[in-house]
């Protein structure tokens, strides 16, 4: 009885580090029809991550990662705001700013174009495509 109450106390302390908050998102965006680049980020369920690039094209890039709380959706499903902004005559301004659903390991992508102008990377005024991944307890960071 007692090993069995230290297993139950064991299992009760790991479990909430098997469940990590912590994920990698892989990223490709385009402007204008050019790949303006492919960051990678590690962001926290629910707290935004912003990744900036000061080169040319210059554009930020903020994400926030949530798992889906709906008893009808697949446990894997998330949903991540993003928010992809360019340098503007007074700072930076919004070019998109989107909700996305997306199941772990699969890769969503989104695009803003001109009138019917078939949706591609290589067409699209913005093209992203983004796949998070939850990082296990031992890629997670401290």
């Amino acid at each position: 009885m007692r090993r069995l109450t230290l297993l139950l106390l064991a299992g009760l302390w790991a479990g909430p580090l098997l469940a990590s908050d912590q994920f990698l998102v892989e990223t490709r965006l385009w402007l204008e029809g050019e790949l303006a680049g492919s960051p990678t980020v590690i962001a926290r369920a629910g707290e935004p991550a912003l990744l900036e690039r000061l080169g040319e094209p210059q554009f930020r890039l903020t994400l926030t990662v949530e798992a889906v709380q709906d008893r009808f959706a697949p446990t894997d499903t998330l949903w991540l705001t993003v928010e992809v902004e360019t340098p503007g005559e007074d700072g930076w301004e919004a070019m998109v700013d989107t909700l996305l659903g997306v199941q772990e390991g699969r890769t969503a992508s989104f695009s803003v174009v001109d009138g019917d102008d078939e949706a591609t990377p290589e067409t699209a005024q913005l093209f992203l495509e983004v796949k998070p991944s939850r990082l296990r307890p031992a890629d997670s960071l401290p």
